[in-house]
């Protein structure tokens, strides 16, 4: 079942099951040919002239473009025994027949290539990458979709029209938000986002290193050389510096207590980009700060704190897909974030090894987006702090890939309050949903309504405490899901034929910023004037919108090209990750459409 559906994810999936049929083929073909142009290989090594059998001629010519010269030669090779052999070479041959051969023997060469092992390997990696990616299609798997690359891929490849790329990116964007979002309710949020892509190698230098040198230097500290993958060994052949490598091997292996990672079949990619990424001084500069703060556990479990994220280089210089911006893959090494995280925490005096008995996957967060976080928090006047002086539960808060559309959508929904005092509840999303379908029911007297959802927790201080069905993972009255919850409201969402690219747009673009040129429009102008509530929110005749919410979408979208204002636009930005039933979304519309009204008249 594919739960976004529509004509072009079908018809995506079967471009893809074409391909999968087509490594299946190609993984036949191969294992057949393999040993057959291995033996051709070998009898060209042996013998200038060799002998060729009849099958080996007939695959020849059927995996060969030959040309009439080469055709005559292969028929000679059929042919020849050892006696003709031997005559002919006593002969000699002419420049021409030399260079027929030669060319004769690359073009074996080349096919020989194709058929080895090494391609085998590549085809049943391409196959696996492909099996993986419809299965999350088809069956809404559990796992993120990783394999972006391949679908901006054969988005090149088959020609997809414009409106069909947005479609296939929002789906696809969409799927990836919902299961990211069902970690992050679970707090399961250290998810390898990485998977196998490939290792970038755009700021490596190259040392084309011995190979017993390597595998002397890998010995001296115990470790086999030789259980690393192929490519790894090629790799670190050509791009690992030597002298830098040694220090590093001298490192981990002094410290394997405490890293206890020195299990080549398990952890041989993480030693690799180790030894790659990393180095000695920044190795030990964490090793340092975990014995200093007590955190030195953190190696057991997040092992990839040893090296740095590592962008991809592939996808960071391709662009204008559709006319967007490809955004950069990681790898998910945690040394610079680690490092990072610590400073913060330092910075806002919260203990290190409390935070990592009570959050420990804090460490391993884009720090980047932990600050941003801090700031959100920050813009809506959400303190870290209990009145106390005392720190909230806020940790997993600042792992919220979400976080500024969940505080909007706490206003919007009656719990900024509650969300306030209990900050864990901003990375989930669909518990103000849920408060307000429960106000519906109350109005509608249906008897499965909660009188008060709240009350009032006294520990230290008072707060705002939420009862158990709003927050339940499975609740009886609200379902299991957000879409359960806008099913029982029953929520219309607005949409216009730009939706679609508004929504690729607010995707990519920055949503943080609130512009002069946004606050001078006149549809902002007749929200600030008619509806402004407070800073936090406007009220459209009974409706709540978050006023930050439509003030920074607005602004990422009026600076657009060929995005003006509108009616649409306006109704695209207050109506966003808003559960509306029809009547409210009537009553949105009327209010907005005043002003278009007030313009008509005026022109």
């Amino acid at each position: 079942m594919i739960v976004e559906g529509g004509i072009i994810m079908k018809e995506l999936i079967n471009i893809i099951e074409k391909k999968i049929a087509k490594y299946n083929k190609q993984i036949i073909l191969n294992e057949n040919n393999t040993e057959i142009f291995s033996s051709i290989i070998k009898k060209f090594n042996d013998s200038y002239l060799p002998s060729i059998t009849m099958e080996e001629a007939n695959e020849i010519r059927k995996n060969m473009d030959l040309t009439i010269d080469e055709s005559n030669l292969l028929a000679l090779l059929q042919s020849i025994t050892d006696e003709n052999r031997n005559i002919i070479l006593s002969l000699g041959l002419d420049s021409n027949q030399k260079d027929i051969i030669e060319q004769f023997k690359k073009k074996i060469n080349e096919l020989a290539m194709k058929y080895s092992k090494a391609s085998i390997d590549d085809i049943y990696t391409n196959l696996k990458i492909y099996k993986n990616l419809l299965s999350k299609l088809n069956n809404n798997d559990i796992n993120l979709i990783t394999e972006l690359d391949v679908i901006y891929r054969l988005i090149e490849e088959n020609n997809f029209e414009y409106r069909q790329i947005i479609d296939i990116l929002r789906k696809v964007n969409g799927m990836n938000s919902r299961i990211y979002a069902n970690y992050a309710n679970n707090d399961k949020s250290d998810i390898n986002l990485s998977q196998e892509d490939d290792i970038c190698e755009d700021n490596l230098i190259s040392y084309n290193n011995d190979r017993e040198k390597i595998i002397s230097l890998f010995k001296k500290y115990n470790i086999d050389f030789m259980n690393f993958d192929e490519n790894l060994q090629n790799n670190i052949l050509n791009l690992g510096n030597y002298d830098e490598m040694n220090k590093i091997l001298s490192c981990v292996s002094n410290h394997n207590d405490l890293l206890g990672f020195l299990n080549l079949k398990e952890y041989e990619q993480i030693l690799y980009r180790t030894l790659l990424f990393s180095s000695e001084e920044k190795i030990n500069e964490v090793i340092e700060s975990t014995l200093k703060n007590n955190v030195s556990q953190i190696f057991k479990i997040y092992p990839t704190i040893l090296y740095p994220t590592i962008k991809d280089k592939s996808i960071r210089t391709k662009r204008n897909i559709g006319g967007f911006p490809h955004k950069s893959f990681e790898k998910t090494g945690a040394l610079n974030y680690y490092l990072e995280n610590v400073k913060i925490l330092e910075g806002i005096g919260y203990p290190i090894d409390l935070a990592f008995k009570k959050c420990s996957s804090f460490f391993i967060q884009n720090s980047k987006k932990v600050r941003e976080n801090l700031a959100y928090l920050k813009m809506y006047n959400i303190s870290i702090y209990n009145e106390d002086g005392s720190f909230k539960s806020f940790l997993s808060t600042l792992k919220s890939d979400n976080l500024i559309d969940n505080i909007d959508i706490s206003i919007e929904n009656g719990t900024y309050e509650y969300c306030k005092q209990n900050l864990s509840r901003l990375g989930w999303d669909i518990i103000p949903y849920r408060v307000k379908c429960n106000e519906k029911l109350k109005r509608n007297h249906d008897l499965r309504a909660i009188d008060n959802p709240f009350i009032i927790f006294k520990n230290k201080t008072e707060k705002l405490a939420l009862k158990l069905p709003f927050y339940q993972t499975n609740s009886e009255i609200f379902g299991k899901t957000k879409e359960d919850v806008f099913a029982l409201y029953d929520a219309i969402n607005h949409g216009s034929d730009e939706t679609i690219i508004y929504d690729e747009l607010v995707r990519l673009g920055n949503i943080d910023n609130i512009s002069t040129i946004a606050l001078d429009d006149e549809y902002i102008m007749y929200l600030e004037n008619n509806y402004k509530e407070n800073e936090y929110m406007y009220n459209i005749n009974g409706v709540i919108v978050s006023r930050y919410k439509v003030l920074r979408y607005y602004s990422s979208l009026i600076k657009q090209d060929d995005i003006n204002p509108s009616e649409d636009l306006i109704m695209y930005v207050v109506t966003l990750n808003s559960m509306l039933d029809q009547e409210e979304l009537n009553n949105v519309y009327q209010n907005i459409h005043k002003i278009t009204e007030k313009r008509l008249q005026m022109a």
